[in-house]
């Protein structure tokens, strides 16, 4: 019975590793690609390009869609990120996507 109890303690750690290294996995995927930070400027044509990169670097890693707002808050600054302080926790209850996330910006 022990040797059973410490084969299944064994396989749920390697289970749990796993799924801590993927967390990882995407978003040193991303940095990788080393992309801009956004910095709230009001240029749309700023703004309109570093979504296009985020985009573009989301496809190439192969970020699963539910996993690119956490990963995309580390790169934005100024007033953009104040503007998610205050609305982060309304996006996280919805259960935002990127999409509903660029479409207010």
């Amino acid at each position: 019975m022990a040797k059973i109890v410490t084969e299944i303690t064994k396989r749920l750690k390697e289970v749990e590793s796993k799924k801590t290294g993927s967390k990882t996995k995407f978003s040193d995927r991303v940095a990788k690609h080393n992309p801009k930070v956004y910095e709230g400027k009001e240029d749309p044509t700023i703004l309109e390009e570093w979504i296009r990169q985020m985009e573009k670097i989301f496809d190439v890693a192969e970020v699963l869609d539910n996993k690119r707002i956490n990963i995309r808050t580390f790169y934005i600054s100024g007033t953009t990120d104040l503007w998610w302080g205050t609305i982060r926790t309304t996006f996280q209850s919805l259960e935002a996507t990127w999409s509903s996330f660029t479409e207010p910006l």
